[in-house]
């Protein structure tokens, strides 16, 4: 929490995301929930996720994209879904996991390669398994449209190429509005050392993450006393943050160590540097 400490803030690790202006689309945020994008890939993990609380790495990856870029929702509103739905959810991995990158999946290409056979796909998406070859993938363009729809499939949602244009241009306004030094370590180490005013704020906001995360239900507590912990922890730190605004590299240094420390019997493939977790 010393070399990230934005973790427990829920903020990005690169600044761009912070100017990024996000779509308002409680429509499409719910297909994504419900599996129900007309994108067959997409739809079959987020079904799995819900049947199973687990899906494959790949379409961790895959689903995660199509939300922040293709919808354009915030990458926050997803990384609650998964922590909520998630059997091996951890906090560490799922807010590094769920950091924006410039990737933006072509879920199509995607599924050719990972589930070749479509087999995948017709399981967990039922009203797609009766349809042959690598119409699977996308049978809105694939089909006739009196055969599409006969399925019961709904059509996608937005349009693959149209949306990731637009989630390109609007990181580029980002990008444009974003100060030169993007990494928010040491700009969270000075906004720290100015006084607890900003301290405040970010509390502030991490509170009102935790109550949006948890609900009334009280689903997420397990989230809510970890990151409550590890906030408190930062707050203790305080002090100490002057000393690490001048020697990031040297807090880097001693995040590495303790990862060296844990791959004992581990195989390094399976652990994360920056926070230690398989």
């Amino acid at each position: 929490m010393v070399v990230i400490p934005h973790n427990s803030l829920n903020l990005p690790q690169n600044m761009k995301f912070d100017n990024v202006q996000w779509e308002d689309d409680p429509e499409g945020l719910q297909k994504w929930y419900d599996g129900t994008t007309g994108v067959p890939f997409i739809d079959a993990g987020m079904r799995q996720l819900n049947a199973e609380a687990y899906m494959h790495n790949r379409l961790r990856m895959n689903t995660s994209s199509y939300l922040r870029a293709n919808l354009l929702i915030d990458y926050r509103k997803g990384e609650r879904w998964f922590a909520e739905k998630l059997i091996d959810w951890d906090l560490s991995n799922n807010t590094q996991g769920w950091e924006p990158s410039y990737t933006v999946f072509n879920p199509v290409v995607q599924a050719e390669k990972c589930d070749p056979d479509g087999d995948y796909i017709r399981k967990w998406v039922p009203e797609l398994k009766d349809v042959k070859g690598k119409a699977v993938f996308a049978p809105h363009t694939r089909l006739g449209k009196a055969e599409f729809e006969k399925l019961g499939y709904p059509r996608p949602h937005v349009d693959y190429t149209e949306s990731a244009a637009r989630a390109k241009a609007r990181t580029d306004v980002a990008s444009a509005k974003t100060p030169k030094k993007r990494h928010r370590l040491s700009e969270q180490a000075r906004r720290a050392i100015k006084g607890a005013d900003g301290l405040r704020r970010d509390v502030a906001t991490f509170e009102a993450n935790v109550v949006e995360m948890t609900g009334a239900d009280g689903k997420g507590r397990e989230w809510e006393g970890v990151a409550r912990q590890r906030l408190k922890r930062v707050c203790e730190k305080l002090k100490g943050w002057e000393a690490l605004s001048a020697r990031e590299d040297e807090a880097i240094e001693e995040g590495k160590k303790i990862v060296e420390a844990k791959k004992v019997g581990k195989g390094e493939e399976d652990l994360c540097w920056c926070c230690g977790v398989m």
